[in-house]
């Protein structure tokens, strides 16, 4: 239901190992962003943090791709090895 996502990965404080409250989620693909509204309200509940999120396609994925800290993400879904998926 949420659509084709190629990749998605945490930056930000979470992916450096700090806790403030707020997780910075990107997402590169095409995404029903409604959806993906539902879902991120449902996982803010379960966790009780704050999920701030980024919708990217392929071509604004590969311009912001060094605003991103990209060597500091975690991916949490798409290519295994961080070097090929980025």
């Amino acid at each position: 239901k949420l659509g084709k996502i190629n990749l998605a990965f945490i930056t930000g404080d979470y992916a450096r190992g700090r806790d403030s409250g707020i997780i910075d989620l990107v997402i590169v693909g095409e995404v029903d962003q409604s959806y993906l509204q539902k879902l991120i309200q449902k996982g803010e509940y379960l966790i009780h943090r704050k999920i701030r999120f980024l919708v990217l396609n392929n071509e604004e994925f590969k311009k912001l791709k060094s605003t991103l800290k990209i060597e500091e993400a975690i991916p949490v879904w798409g290519e295994g090895d961080k070097n090929r998926a980025f």
